[in-house]
């Protein structure tokens, strides 16, 4: 009896030992799994952080890249619209110079006009003149020309050489009413 007793204390003792080991197995296999479910959650925590600063990084480079290509638009359309305001601004000056251009073309066309109108008046009063003048009486012609020259403006004499000029124009001037006093 003793030695059942004994080894029914033996098979319990062993019963405890294997239970102990069996739950010191247990312990170790449930800290490893801790441990190794640490371990995973770092490492996503890790995986989670480095995939967030890279999705940050890529929206910095987007937003970045955004704003650049707004600026880009903004100074071409910037750029556009100063050559397009340059390409105005030249053809206002085109238009400009040439209304200045057709305004003196026009004022010379009417100056001369208005020059050919006066040269015509003038070639018809003398033409009228001549005209009146032949057909006077002789007497008449006499006085025309006498209130001719009575007419003429009277020279101012500056020079030695225009009083004799001057002189002699007087002496032809008398042979010619001689002349024709005579006749």
């Amino acid at each position: 009896e003793e030695q059942e007793e004994r080894e029914r204390h033996i098979k319990e003792e062993q019963k405890e030992r294997e239970a102990a080991i069996k739950r010191l197995q247990v312990k170790k296999e449930k800290e490893l799994w801790k441990e190794k479910e640490k371990i995973r959650l770092e490492q996503e925590l890790k995986e989670n952080k480095i995939k967030d600063e890279q999705e940050a990084r890529e929206l910095q480079i987007w937003e970045e890249k955004q704003i650049l290509d707004a600026e880009k638009r903004e100074f071409e359309e910037r750029k556009k619209r100063e050559e397009e305001e340059r390409l105005q601004k030249i053809k206002w000056e085109k238009e400009s110079l040439e209304a200045i251009e057709k305004a003196k073309e026009e004022e010379a066309g009417r100056i001369k006009r208005e020059q050919e109108e006066k040269e015509r008046k003038e070639r018809e009063a003398k033409e009228k003149e001549e005209l009146r003048v032949k057909m006077l009486p002789d007497n008449e012609l006499l006085e025309a020309f006498a209130s001719t020259i009575e007419e003429l403006k009277i020279p101012k004499v500056k020079h030695a050489g225009s009083i004799t000029k001057l002189a002699k124009a007087g002496l032809f001037l008398n042979e010619a009413c001689e002349t024709l006093r005579s006749e």
